[in-house]
């Protein structure tokens, strides 16, 4: 039960997604009603295809019935078209403003957690999470809608017909809901350990692609070779435990299926012979019967696609629901004459008690240059990191023209940096964007 609640409610924070979408959601809505209405008519008209057409002769009818045949599979036809094309309009506007909340909460978050979560697992939430998501919104949801509405729709034709046959069907109900449920929690489990294994995966891969030249001066070929090969191994292992379960499920449900499907026909044929059904009735029932395998079928299979989708959506909102980095302050100095002090600065980075720095004092007088020189690890970088606000200190402060730096807008403050880090980056942009980055206003 607390498997089912957490699909739930993850489920239901995607499906939030779409509310900006209603109208669109309420045609895809009103389509589906439309193609789930026109399953049972197929039956109702053999009915009378059957007992009017060919037993009773019935003139009107022989040319009525071809050409209700035609309309109704028309009207699917265009519902279906209209269904197919509205769910993926929405679904696609959804995971754009998915991938776009994700996008800004990666440059909103605080340096640490860029430390913490790999080029590679980050790299994987948006190439790899975001796509199994996708399928949730645009396939999912409409499968569940649209086959439990034509599910009921069969059902209330069939108790209509002959609810002592439909109540021997629906025996099978409990084991078929037993088997999904135990289906969905080893899926669940078997998604969870895919992402994670992407995620490895793609570290190895952006390793490989960054790090070739240090790969191939210390011969590391080989030993790249193995670590790559196990992580793609290990994804495989996790990918072919989901495909044997969803697998499996599909043909027990079936065989379940089946096994219903003989007993009715048996019953009914008893029935018939009775008198208790006209032909019509008789092919009528077993014929909604066998068109409700189908969206049982397709029921049973969605699962994966919703528990893969579930997986995915914890990794999404794992990274979405991390704090900003943090901006507690408000002002905005109109001028800044640019002199920096450092006063009995400490500080040590996250997960260890090692101290960078410990009671640091420096004063940096506007106008002029300052130089910080020493060993490797002797803090010259803690001290920048510390003066950009990627960190704070844990003692101590830093003013800027004697305001803590900390009480001045982030943005702002950061407006007033310019900052030439050892490792050059080189966006995939104009020349003229490259130098003047972050500034489109400039001429």
């Amino acid at each position: 039960m607390m498997q089912q609640k957490s699909t739930i409610e993850l489920y239901k924070r995607l499906l939030s997604y779409l509310r900006p979408y209603k109208r669109m959601v309420a045609v895809v809505l009103v389509t589906l009603l439309i193609v789930a209405a026109t399953e049972p008519l197929m039956p109702m008209l053999l009915k009378h295809l059957i007992d009017d057409s060919l037993i009773a002769q019935d003139q009107t009818m022989i040319i009525l019935i071809p050409v209700l045949i035609l309309g109704v599979f028309i009207i699917k036809g265009l519902a279906e078209y209209a269904s197919k094309v509205a769910s993926s309009w929405v679904a696609h506007k959804a995971i754009l403003d998915i991938r776009t909340e994700m996008f800004a909460k990666i440059n909103q978050l605080p340096l640490q957690k860029h430390h913490d979560y790999t080029t590679g697992h980050m790299l994987s939430k948006i190439t790899y999470d975001v796509p199994q998501v996708a399928n949730s919104l645009s396939e999912a949801w409409i499968i569940i809608i649209r086959d439990t509405l034509i599910i009921f729709g069969l059902l209330g034709y069939m108790l209509y017909t002959s609810w002592k046959l439909t109540l021997l069907m629906l025996m099978i109900g409990p084991v078929v809901a037993w088997i999904i449920d135990k289906a969905s929690k080893l899926m669940r489990n078997s998604s969870t350990q895919m992402q994670n294994s992407m995620g490895e995966l793609t570290q190895r891969l952006e390793e490989g692609l960054s790090a070739h030249k240090d790969i191939k001066i210390y011969g590391a070929e080989h030993y790249e070779q193995s670590r790559f090969h196990q992580s793609a191994e290990s994804l495989r292992r996790h990918t072919m435990a989901v495909i044997k379960v969803s697998a499996a499920n599909v043909p027990l449900v079936q065989m379940l299926a089946a096994m219903a499907l003989a007993l009715v026909v048996y019953a009914a044929s008893n029935m018939s012979a009775q008198g208790e059904f006209s032909p019509g009735e008789f092919i009528a029932f077993i014929t909604a019967m066998a068109l409700i395998f189908e969206p049982i079928r397709r029921l049973t299979s969605v699962n994966q696609t919703i528990q893969q989708g579930m997986a995915a959506s914890t990794s999404i909102f794992e990274l979405l629901d991390q704090p900003n980095e943090p901006n507690d302050g408000h002002l905005t100095p109109t001028k800044l004459d640019g002199e920096l002090c450092f006063q009995q600065v400490s500080f040590h980075y996250p997960n260890t008690s090692i101290l960078s720095l410990k009671q640091f004092n420096l004063i940096c007088h506007p106008k002029t240059t300052t130089a910080l020189v020493g060993q490797s690890g002797s803090g010259k970088t803690t001290l920048v990191n510390l003066l950009a606000r990627f960190y704070q200190a844990q003692a101590g402060k830093i003013t800027l023209d004697g305001t803590s730096i900390e009480h001045i807008d982030l943005s702002y403050y950061r407006q007033h940096i310019a900052f030439v880090s050892q490792s050059v980056v080189l966006f995939n942009d104009s020349i003229r964007a490259n130098i003047a980055y972050g500034h489109e206003e400039f001429d």
